[in-house]
């Protein structure tokens, strides 16, 4: 009877990353490769590890294997965000009602919602807790003790900053937008096709860079 059947493993649809050893002891390379482009699987191929790699290498080749499987879902969220983007502020030319417009934005701000999700790097992994030689009744807070001790507030000049730094962005960025689509309005009426998207495209672009630059060193 055959180990696998390679029909059912070719309708793989779920994302795989494999550690392939160069000099497997246990398992012949070209075998591992063979069953790992039947399912699809992202392969990671080395030469530093043996057959136990995964549990000698300090964690190096899991998280290798998992940066295999977070690549396509980075370029599925930059390509997200790009798109969205240029969406955003070619609308206009596509649809005129302003309340119809209001309701696909709020859709394109979920879009760039996940695709800045889907951009962040991996965080470190805490380390196991081990409390096997703590003793919680040492930092248990006693009887008549205040908690909060020694926690300070935050400094109501210090809010007043953050509010009104948040308040100075939401300001501007709406500015922006009513000046760009005022700008596409104003050609758009002197005869330019597709004023708004060719905003759109460079915005585009724009993002794009930025994106890049943000998030190409995750």
């Amino acid at each position: 009877a055959p180990v696998y059947l390679p029909d059912v493993l070719a309708e793989n649809t779920v994302p795989v990353a494999a550690a392939v050893y160069y000099d497997d002891m246990f398992v012949p390379r070209e075998l591992s490769l063979d069953t790992g482009d039947l399912i699809g699987a992202h392969h990671y191929i080395t030469n530093e590890y043996q057959h136990d790699g995964s549990a000698y290498s300090g964690g190096k080749v899991v998280s290798h294997l998992l940066d295999l499987l977070a690549a396509p879902t980075r370029i599925a969220g930059f390509a997200a965000g790009v798109g969205a983007t240029v969406a955003w502020y070619a609308l206009p030319d596509y649809v005129r009602s302003r309340p119809l417009r209001g309701l696909v934005k709020a859709g394109l701000l979920g879009v760039l919602g996940w695709s800045m999700v889907a951009q962040l790097p991996e965080g470190a992994e805490l380390p196991p807790y081990d409390d096997e030689d703590t003793d919680c009744s040492k930092s248990s807070p006693v009887a008549g003790e205040d908690p909060l001790d020694g926690v300070t507030e935050a400094d109501p000049a210090e809010l007043a900053v953050l509010a009104g730094a948040a308040l100075g962005s939401a300001m501007i960025t709406v500015g922006v937008e009513r000046w760009l689509f005022r700008r596409g309005e104003r050609r758009r009426a002197q005869g330019a096709r597709f004023a708004h998207t060719r905003q759109g495209l460079a915005l585009g672009a724009l993002e794009a860079g930025l994106t890049a630059l943000t998030f190409g060193a995750g």
